[in-house]
């Protein structure tokens, strides 16, 4: 397989300067380049589709069973702090992998994502990052709580301040340019500020929102390649009456679930919570029961 463009057959040293020059530096860069881009470095439009479509063969991996087995191994994952949690979904919080956590208003999802933020910090010492999108939600003395007043802890989470679509979306890449690493990163909520949008008025504009929102995951798939870490949403849930079964659903439909690896579905029984792994490409769905306590999110045992 070609690790660099002279590697691309029929690209020598000469054509290969000539596409570095347009800001072409990389076997991706040049499967994603348009025709126009090549031709205008002196390059034929048919050597250019050419090299463009070699480019995309060559992203276009195959391995055995066995050597995606080892890749997995390779990944990392953070545990949850609650074992029956942990064992739904494999060990944790996986590598890379994005996450919705979703649920109906107070049913412990930013409490969840505080315990997981807490938790990553102190295994891997590496930052954790919570991009906050409705104001206030960060709360210094919840992480000491979560953490037993271990200030390193506190000093090590940053918040990321998004009150607003644009500003959301302008934070993903701010984090990505401003940490080299990352234990995790949490998005509080992925889809508040979206609604909330006066740009979205009624059903006219469906598919812009979901445009964008489409726009949004796929830069927060970046921020897990990235950072080499896993990125976990929170994502509102309606109430949905024309559906069969459960008629709660989580915002975003189709968007939602197939960028999400999995989901963690949060509800309230009382003053227990469930929370529902559900599609999990290991485990499938498995549900466990939650303490929000004041200094601790548990397991109910």
């Amino acid at each position: 397989m070609a690790e660099e463009i002279g590697d691309i057959d029929g690209i020598g040293s000469t054509t290969e300067e000539k596409i570095k020059e347009k800001g072409i530096d990389s076997i991706d860069d040049l499967a994603q380049a348009s025709v126009e881009e090549i031709t205008g470095s002196g390059i034929s439009e048919s050597r250019a589709k050419d090299f463009i479509n070699k480019a995309k063969q060559n992203a276009v991996i195959i391995q055995s069973g066995t050597e995606v087995e080892e890749e997995y191994r390779q990944y990392t994952t953070v545990s949850t702090g609650i074992e029956s949690l942990d064992e739904a979904m494999e060990g944790g919080w996986e590598e890379e992998a994005v996450v919705s956590l979703w649920g109906e208003s107070g049913c412990g999802k930013t409490q969840l994502a505080m315990k997981a933020l807490v938790e990553a910090v102190k295994q891997t010492g590496k930052p954790g990052i919570y991009i906050e999108t409705e104001k206030n939600r960060f709360r210094p003395q919840r992480i000491r709580d979560l953490s037993d007043g271990d200030d390193k802890i506190l000093s090590n989470i940053h918040r990321v301040k998004a009150y607003g679509v644009d500003m959301q979306y302008n934070s993903y890449q701010k984090v990505i340019d401003s940490f080299d690493e990352a234990s995790i990163v949490v998005v509080d909520s992925l889809t508040a500020r979206i609604r909330l949008s006066d740009e979205f008025s009624d059903r006219s504009t469906l598919s812009q929102r979901s445009s964008l929102l489409g726009k949004h995951l796929e830069k927060i798939e970046d921020i897990g390649e990235c950072l080499n870490c896993p990125v976990l949403f929170t994502n509102q849930a309606y109430q949905n009456p024309d559906s069969y079964g459960k008629n709660v659903i989580q915002y975003g439909g189709a968007l939602i679930r197939h960028t999400a690896q999995f989901f963690v579905h949060m509800s309230s029984k009382g003053d227990i919570h469930e929370a529902e792994v559900q599609q999990h490409p290991s485990t499938g769905d498995t549900s466990c029961m939650i303490d929000i306590q004041e200094n601790d999110v548990v397991d109910v045992s």
